[in-house]
């Protein structure tokens, strides 16, 4: 399955997106082409949000929009109607019942884009190009943006960003953990979003780790300023060289220290540091960098931290003896992929 349809998808749904970028997610959303992997996406969040109801009239215009947006494809979506009607045909009852949920949620994503988005008739679906430059698990990438940014992904990082920036702003949208070189523009200041903080430059040094299934969210900046503004709060942080601002979105905690940022970023060069992370996110970047999985039969150490660092390319082995030494009374045992902590 193509892990792409679901990041994309999960990123739009959870996330404040530009006009632009909204439009684009949308047609993809609308279009006959990938009909199954964008359904179990769709799903996918529909399980997550534990069957959410939708306002039955917000519904009811979403699907009148939903329709007026695609009457032009309606030639198309009417010959291949048959073949359509033939699958449900093959459908379980209990698949049928598990199918309906996605006009469902469709209809909440286009309530959400059409209440979201003012200048949407205007607008008429204006074509974007957008770009998806995802680091698989295991590997590091650099991306070059059109505006002469250096950006380097970490493993497991989704990374969104106009074919052109056009607008005022220069926007990119961020799942993961990236380092970036800013292209100074005084006119067009860029704009990073992730699921819990939005940041803002004209040109500067900076690495930002927002990984998903992290409990902490962090922004450290090398040069330059930064501006920061966690999506949840009202408040908006100013940071200087060597200032790392925290937050924890469970308890909304934010921290703010000087530190030395040169351990935050050497994971470009294959070095690994954590600092006072807490082990569930220790275990969450070793399972990215080496492409293994973690499973945990003890809730002994969900309260610990770690702060250890480890030189370029270490071995997991390695890794995994020093963890022992820092965490008395741990014990694993690696059984190809998996590792059992006990």
């Amino acid at each position: 399955m193509n892990n792409y349809i679901h990041k994309i998808i999960d990123f739009f749904f959870h996330h404040d997106v530009s006009d632009e970028m909204a439009t684009r997610v949308y047609r993809r959303m609308v279009s006959p082409t990938e009909d199954k992997m964008r359904e179990e996406a769709v799903a996918r969040i529909w399980n997550k949000l534990n069957n959410a109801s939708c306002p039955e009239e917000k519904i009811e215009k979403a699907f009148h929009q939903l329709e007026s947006s695609i009457k032009d494809e309606k030639r198309t979506e009417s010959v291949a109607a048959p073949k359509r009607k033939q699958i449900l045909r093959r459908i379980s009852p209990v698949r049928v019942a598990a199918f309906w949920t996605i006009p469902l949620i469709m209809a909440c994503l286009s309530a959400y884009y059409y209440y979201s988005t003012q200048s949407y008739v205007a607008q008429k679906l204006s074509e974007v190009t957008y770009v998806q430059h995802y680091a698989a698990i295991g590997t590091r990438n650099e991306v070059l943006l059109p505006d002469g940014s250096k950006v380097c992904l970490n493993a497991g990082t989704l990374l969104i960003y106009p074919s052109t920036f056009a607008s005022e702003a220069r926007s990119v949208y961020l799942s993961g953990e990236a380092f970036f070189e800013v292209a100074k523009d005084k006119e067009h200041p860029f704009t990073v979003t992730t699921n819990h903080l939005t940041l803002k430059v004209l040109g500067t040094t900076f690495n930002v780790s927002a990984y998903p299934d992290n409990n902490q969210v962090m922004a450290t900046l090398e040069t330059g300023k930064l501006q920061v503004k966690v999506n949840e709060q009202p408040a908006e942080y100013f940071l200087e060289p060597n200032d790392q601002l925290i937050y924890t979105p469970a308890t909304g905690k934010i921290q703010r220290h000087k530190i030395n940022t040169a351990l935050y970023s050497n994971w470009k060069t294959g070095g690994l540091f954590f600092g006072n992370t807490p082990f569930s996110d220790v275990l969450h970047t070793l399972e990215r960098v080496y492409g293994v999985k973690f499973q945990l039969h003890t809730s002994a150490y969900q309260n610990q931290s770690l702060r250890v660092h480890f030189n370029k390319d270490e071995s997991l082995e390695h890794v995994l003896q020093i963890i022992k030494i820092l965490i008395p009374g741990i014990e694993y045992e690696i059984a190809d992929k998996n590792i059992y902590v006990k």
